[in-house]
């Protein structure tokens, strides 16, 4: 088949392959080669890069972005998504705009939340869980005794924050104090 070179269609005719893209340099099996409605990049003719007529784009490989990506639809994982530790100051997940907030790992096995740069609830290895300062939902508040292992919450109308929930919280895998004696437990 004869290659065409138009400077107004550019260069037709070749579709390459993998091992023999169409447009190469002096490395024979590097290149752009074409397919029905697809264009491929080959590395080591491999296609490292496929675009559909759709416009997906597949990725043979890793995806190395050094820099910011942008984005403006969803995203859909199908795969366990790591993610670097972070710290309570830069947590591993946040959002634009405030970069302080969000959820990163202090330690192996170790989940927490920061709200702006402070650990505001930590769960460890152990499924205990440390809230930093006091629970509070709307007019209601929760209470929470960790009996055995578990936790309890229930909900009860008050107009108060929850200062004595900070003596039911597990410190280093111990409860702390005792239960309030206007507490009961539900069964």
């Amino acid at each position: 088949m004869a290659v065409v070179i138009n400077g107004t269609t550019g260069i037709s005719g070749v579709d390459g392959s993998a091992g023999t893209p169409a447009l190469q340099g002096t490395d024979t099996d590097t290149g752009i080669f074409y397919g029905t409605n697809t264009v491929s990049i080959a590395t080591n003719g491999v296609a490292a890069v496929t675009v559909d007529a759709n416009g997906d784009t597949t990725i043979a490989n890793d995806l190395i972005v050094n820099g910011t990506t942008t984005q403006t639809g969803s995203t859909t994982f199908t795969a366990q998504t790591l993610f670097p530790d972070g710290s309570v100051s830069a947590p591993s997940i946040s959002n634009t705009g405030d970069v302080n907030t969000g959820v990163y790992f202090p330690a192996a096995d170790n989940v927490a939340i920061a709200t702006g740069g402070v650990a505001a609830l930590t769960a460890d290895s152990s499924q205990n869980v440390s809230v930093t300062n006091t629970l509070a939902m709307g007019s209601s508040f929760l209470r929470n005794r960790i009996i055995n292992g578990d936790m309890r919450i229930d909900q009860r109308n008050a107009g108060v924050g929850l200062k004595a929930i900070e003596r039911l919280f597990t410190v280093n895998g111990k409860s702390k104090n005792a239960v309030p004696s206007d507490w009961t437990e539900t069964h």
